[in-house]
């Protein structure tokens, strides 16, 4: 009686302990999310079968299973530097994500690694980024253009970081999303481009500034002293001799100046030549 009375009991905790667990493709999708895609459905099931369906047991078997044989890479989430974090966004608009990540190993990441969607609202076409390949102690920013949902609320959902075998490494990121009718997120990042892409107010190569170092300012000062000295005796008062040349002498490259005033113009200088002639024949 002892002996069929413990082997009674083994059946009894047998059934309690996978008691709510009836329904096998509800316990293979919750598994499945839980890992990713580091598993598929029929390997899900046999580690959920030789668990008597118990989805916790199932779990800690495959990790004790599948213990990699070589060193995932390091990952630290550094922090958010999304502009204007911590803002809601209107719905069906625009937003861009940032995230500050750091390789905190020992080994640089291998070539092809990608921050990877994982979990909960998406609220992007895509469901992974391509990193660069990290040094030890080395921070990288990756941003993913999203969409805000066309309902108001919270959303959120889950990246990781994964290797190109396509093994999960390092802290989970979140993205956590108020949508909001008064929603000031996307303007903000409008405003922020604006400003980083906004023209400088001064060109230096203006040849109108007089700032720029590309003018010659003794060079300009002289020959305008010059042409003041001249307004101001008065054009009209120098008589058939006078004739005005300012040479540049310190700079070659300015081209040669002459004012010369009408009444000492050649060709009225002959014409009362030869008035004068005629009064005297």
């Amino acid at each position: 009686m002892g002996d069929e009375d413990n082997e009674l009991d083994g059946k009894l905790l047998q059934q309690f302990s996978s008691m709510g667990t009836t329904d096998k493709e509800v316990l293979i999708a919750e598994f499945q999310k839980l890992l990713g895609d580091q598993l598929n459905a029929a390997g899900c099931a046999f580690f959920l079968d030789m668990n008597n369906w118990n989805l916790q047991a199932a779990i800690c078997s495959y990790y004790d299973f599948e213990q990699p044989s070589i060193r995932l890479p390091s990952m630290s989430f550094v922090k958010d530097v999304t502009v204007g974090e911590g803002e809601s966004v209107p719905p069906n608009t625009k937003f861009t994500k940032t995230w500050r990540l750091q390789n905190s190993g020992d080994d640089s990441w291998p070539p092809g690694c990608c921050l990877k969607f994982c979990y909960g609202d998406q609220m992007t076409h895509i469901d992974r980024v391509m990193s660069v390949s990290l040094s030890p102690g080395q921070v990288t920013d990756i941003s993913i253009d999203m969409v805000s949902p066309s309902k108001t609320g919270i959303y959120q959902g889950q990246w990781r970081m994964i290797t190109p075998s396509g093994c999960y490494f390092g802290e989970v990121i979140w993205v956590i999303i108020n949508v909001d009718e008064a929603g000031l997120l996307a303007v903000t990042q409008q405003m922020s481009r604006f400003e980083f892409g906004r023209p400088s107010a001064q060109n230096p190569s203006n040849p109108f500034d007089v700032n720029s170092p590309k003018i010659n300012h003794s060079d300009s000062s002289e020959l305008t002293g010059a042409v003041d000295t001249i307004h101001s005796q008065g054009v009209n008062h120098y008589n058939n001799s006078d004739q005005v040349v300012l040479h540049p002498t310190s700079n070659q490259n300015l081209p040669l100046h002459s004012f010369i005033t009408p009444e000492s113009s050649p060709k009225s200088s002959n014409v009362e030549e030869e008035n004068q002639e005629m009064m005297i024949s």
